[in-house]
């Protein structure tokens, strides 16, 4: 009975490894591949989008640029006070640079090479101050990074956190700065990237939200596959234990009877195996009885025809054959004999 539970338990656990362990495997694999392809993507797209909008406010930069060049040679060429055109032509540009907007919160700011903002149309407040030593709240001096970011001709891009005017609040901030060396100029514009990591953070919302419900639906199907394999494994557990009681009860008659085991109640073909290997041992045994029987009687035919006196006995000393020789040389019968024993 134990060895049968055992079996039935080991099928168990078998069918349970072989089937649901690989299928668990499976399922996580394909999660932990989807969040990972989640995560590439979402990080390229980050990427072109910020390099795109890096690329829009150099150019936005660059028009700035190419705009007071164009003031500067119409003013030269035409203006006999120079220096009064100058200041004039610098307070107009000013202006016009405190009109420029692009994109939500896109804008031209202008802030000397000592600090001092010239132009700033989202926070007015800052025009005329010297803004030198402001720091964001990472500690990055944003003015004097913006100073060393002119000290490339071709201009340069900084990283920092600016409050966006939209929101009033501190947002990560990309600016790409050019310098007006002439006139210590420092002109830039930049973007705020928090707009694709909201975007991106959606997404994250949105995946996880659909990782949950998948996890739901394979939990219930893995509920209904353990289900469904352990009705099955009862069911060959069944059949396991009657093959069992096939067996036991074979071997139980097998002490008194030669009785074979009947193939066609059994339902593995190891079991069958083994069942025709009994049944083969019943019939070498009943042959091997046959013969010794047959021997016997060849055995007794003989004493009987000889004339000495010939018997057996047991080991408790009871006679369990005496020849007909004996028979006479006692004085006893056949039937006597019979009644004795």
């Amino acid at each position: 009975m134990m060895i049968r539970k055992s079996i039935s338990r080991t099928f168990l656990l078998n069918m349970i490894i072989a089937v649901i362990i690989p299928l668990v495997i499976m399922v996580f694999f394909t999660m932990s591949q989807t969040y990972k392809n989640f995560h590439k993507e979402s990080t390229e797209i980050r990427e072109n989008y910020i390099n795109a909008q890096k690329a829009m406010v150099k150019n936005e930069v660059e028009k700035v640029i190419t705009l007071i060049e164009i003031e500067r040679l119409y003013m030269e060429k035409y203006s006999s006070e120079k220096f009064k055109s100058i200041k004039e032509l610098q307070q107009k540009i000013l202006k016009e640079i405190g009109e420029i907007k692009f994109g939500e919160d896109g804008y031209i700011f202008v802030v000397s090479f000592n600090g001092v903002t010239l132009m700033n149309d989202t926070q007015r407040d800052l025009i005329g101050r010297n803004i030198w030593d402001i720091t964001d709240p990472n500690g990055v001096k944003v003015v004097q990074e913006e100073r060393k970011a002119v000290e490339n001709p071709e201009g340069d891009f900084i990283y920092y956190v600016w409050n966006k005017p939209s929101e009033s609040m501190p947002s990560p901030k990309i600016s790409f700065i050019k310098g007006i060396h002439d006139w210590e100029w420092m002109i830039g514009a930049g973007i705020y990237v928090d707009e694709i990591d909201k975007v991106i953070a959606e997404m994250r919302v949105l995946l996880i939200k659909e990782v949950k419900a998948d996890i739901l639906r394979n939990g219930l199907v893995f509920i209904i596959l353990i289900i469904y394999f352990t009705f099955i494994a009862q069911h060959f557990s069944i059949k396991i234990k009657n093959n069992f009681k096939v067996f036991s009860s074979f071997f139980k008659k097998s002490e008194t009877d030669s009785v074979p085991i009947n193939i066609d109640h059994l339902h593995f073909l190891e079991f069958k195996t083994l069942a025709l290997s009994a049944n083969n041992m019943i019939e070498l045994r009943k042959q091997a009885q046959e013969a010794l029987k047959e021997s016997e009687e060849k055995f007794r035919e003989m004493a009987n025809l000889l004339p000495q006196i010939i018997y057996e006995m047991d080991l408790n000393g009871n006679l369990t054959y005496v020849n007909k020789q004996a028979f006479k040389a006692f004085e006893y019968s056949q039937e006597e004999y019979e009644k004795r024993i």
